[in-house]
């Protein structure tokens, strides 16, 4: 097969993109209530949220690689490194549900708003814009809040070792980010490819570390399947998908907070599905992050737009 030179990404309309990253962050969401009601363990969860998610992506991307040619090793490379970060991030993320509960394990991945606009500044100087920097310390006090610094949901099982492992898990969230953007900013041909091969290198990363801690079960229970099933579909699938073809039409910043919007959903479907019951003071810690999330996102330029017009 003959190298095809790569092409940048095509930028998607900003408001598409943005409706792109809101969706995928909606559906992530949904994730830590699929995991609690799957009643698997961490590593099982973890490995079959890949594995299958896995199944349906590479035919994807296969698909993909036959209309546009052969993948940049670049942006292979990129994709298989951040997989490994992902498969982590999807362990200790597991443990920390079964131990804090879905909104507030939601919330502590959220520490990835600051890794992955810091790496791009860091490494590309892409300065982060001025509503961002502003908007940190109000996420900040939010996500303490929202993670029951003032107070936990009296069903957690282990805050202390779930919040430890949640925001773990968060720096290895904001890693697996930052090189699926790379992904797309190298070689903007594709969008299953990346996904397809990041998802199967954390199958792998969390087959190998599982199986090393004899706590994966690679046939799962009969009474799980449904979930995992879900929880690849909705939880992997779907919404890596959407984020990876809006990868390239948001400003970094602004995609990392729009992904705030995943605990707004676990909460909702924590409380609806799982009978989940945070406090007073973890929801004010969410209107926290979710008023940020607004302000970062446009949503004040607009309001003076919408409210110009009506004048």
């Amino acid at each position: 097969m003959t190298p095809t030179p790569a092409a940048p990404a095509p930028a998607a309309p900003a408001p598409m993109a943005s409706a792109l990253v809101v969706a995928g962050a909606v559906m992530l969401g949904s994730s830590a209530v699929l995991v609690a009601l799957s009643q698997a363990n961490a590593s099982t969860a973890a490995f079959h949220r890949c594995f299958l998610a896995a199944l349906v992506l590479l035919p994807l991307a296969l698909v993909e690689v036959r209309r546009r040619g052969r993948p940049r090793a670049a942006m292979l490379g990129l994709a298989a490194g951040g997989g490994v970060f992902l498969g982590l991030d999807f362990m200790m993320w597991a443990q920390s549900v079964l131990d804090t509960g879905a909104a507030v394990s939601t919330l502590l991945i959220s520490t990835q708003v600051f890794v992955f606009p810091g790496l791009l500044w860091l490494l590309h100087r892409d300065r982060p814009s001025r509503q961002f920097v502003l908007a940190l310390p109000v996420m900040l006090a939010g996500l303490v809040l929202a993670a029951g610094v003032l107070g936990a949901d009296p069903f957690a099982v282990d805050p202390l070792r779930g919040g430890v492992l949640g925001v773990l898990a968060g720096v290895c969230y904001g890693v697996y980010l930052y090189g699926n953007h790379r992904c797309r900013a190298v070689d903007g041909r594709f969008i299953a490819v990346p996904v397809a091969v990041a998802t199967s290198t954390a199958a792998l990363t969390v087959l190998v570390l599982g199986s090393a801690a004899g706590t994966l079960s690679v046939i799962p229970a009969a009474e799980s399947v449904g979930w995992l099933v879900a929880l690849a579909v909705f939880g992997q699938v779907l919404p890596w998908l959407l984020l990876s073809a809006a990868a390239t039409g948001v400003r970094p910043e602004v995609s990392a907070s729009l992904m705030l919007l995943q605990p707004a959903s676990a909460l909702l479907l924590g409380v609806v599905l799982a009978g989940e019951q945070p406090t007073f003071a973890q929801l004010a810690g969410m209107a926290l992050v979710a008023l940020s999330v607004w302000w970062v996102s446009g949503g004040r330029r607009l309001a003076q737009r919408w409210s110009a017009r009506r004048g």
